[in-house]
């Protein structure tokens, strides 16, 4: 593993072992990983790493749920076995990058190295903007799934009912459920309940919990106007998949810049797939302006389709106020 305070031309000889070093950082940083809702998966990996930006992610179908056979002793009565079918999910690769630099005369003047600092934030920056991306794919997903995955009215403060309408969406897969993310307000309100809340020093997982559901607290879920989305998901509800790029680590000199003072500029870029359970992520041809979507365009409802029946996607929304 690269020493992230290591001179920048090293950060380019070592590419491989700055952008692992990097992805840790943003595991590490990330409570969306932290709690199990982000899982690593090997063959999104693999079909992130090929040349088309759409992809189709395999998944098996339930077994069909037909009566079990009473055996008999005639050998005449034959018996009929089922099968296994395979469904896809649609996703498209996400290609992102961002660069930082910093003018000569600010080390010159500071009297230490802004760049070297920048180095060793990249993997919490990435982990704030995974955060941002999860969030937008959720009302994303919110927006295409209307009402059969969202309770609640807005007007009530979150409380124990609101939990049980929410879970009661899936049917009897409510039990799949198992992470609540919500506003930091809405999370103060929870801790002054005197039942149901339980404070991470009294857990052993690290998170606190309402009713036995991992509290994951994320202000970046914003109210509009005045009302409050929290979400409830099962663990490993996004699937996650990243391919290693030419050039992911780049260092760009400036010379000119700054009057001859000099410019140093560091580029990361990354390669990945986001699976939700259940969605297709399958906007028009037209809709998707660059070669990767935006946020804007994660967060657009029309771009999201239901790939399960409703009852097989561990995902509910719940509209509260405070």
């Amino acid at each position: 593993m690269v020493d992230l305070t290591t001179t920048l031309s090293n950060l380019v000889q070592h590419e491989k072992e700055f952008s692992a070093t990097a992805s840790q950082a943003m595991v590490e940083k990330s409570t969306y990983r932290a709690a199990g809702l982000i899982t690593a998966n090997p063959e999104l990996s693999a079909r992130a790493a090929g040349k088309s930006l759409v992809t189709s992610v395999p998944f098996w179908n339930p077994l069909a749920q037909t009566e079990s056979k009473v055996p008999s002793d005639v050998k005449s009565q034959r018996g009929e076995t089922g099968n296994i079918a395979q469904g896809e999910l649609k996703a498209r690769t996400n290609i992102r990058a961002n660069g930082w630099s910093v003018m000569d005369l600010t080390s010159i003047v500071m009297g230490d190295d802004p760049m070297t600092a920048i180095a060793n934030r990249v993997g919490e920056y990435w982990a704030i903007d995974e955060k941002r991306m999860v969030i937008s794919i959720l009302k994303g997903i919110k927006g295409a799934a209307g009402a059969q995955m969202t309770v609640g009215d807005g007007t009530t403060a979150l409380d124990t009912d609101l939990l049980v309408d929410a879970a009661e969406t899936l049917g009897d897969n409510f039990e799949n459920l198992g992470v609540l993310v919500v506003h930091k307000k809405v999370h103060s309100i929870l801790q002054k309940k005197e039942k149901g809340f339980v404070p991470a020093s009294k857990t052993d997982i690290g998170f606190d919990t309402y009713n036995g559901y991992k509290l994951v607290v994320d202000s970046g879920i914003a109210p509009v106007n005045g009302v409050y989305t929290s979400v409830m998901l099962a663990p490993g509800f996004f699937q996650y998949g990243e391919a290693s790029v030419e050039n992911a680590v780049s260092v760009a000199r400036d010379e000119f810049a700054g009057n001859f003072g000099g410019e140093t500029s560091l580029i990361n870029r990354k390669k990945f797939l986001f699976a939700p359970a259940g969605m297709d992520f399958d906007p028009a041809a037209d809709a998707i302006a660059g070669i990767a979507p935006t946020n804007a365009e994660l967060a657009t409802a029309a771009n999201w389709k239901l790939a399960f029946e409703r009852e097989n996607i561990p995902l509910a929304f719940i509209e509260t106020s405070l």
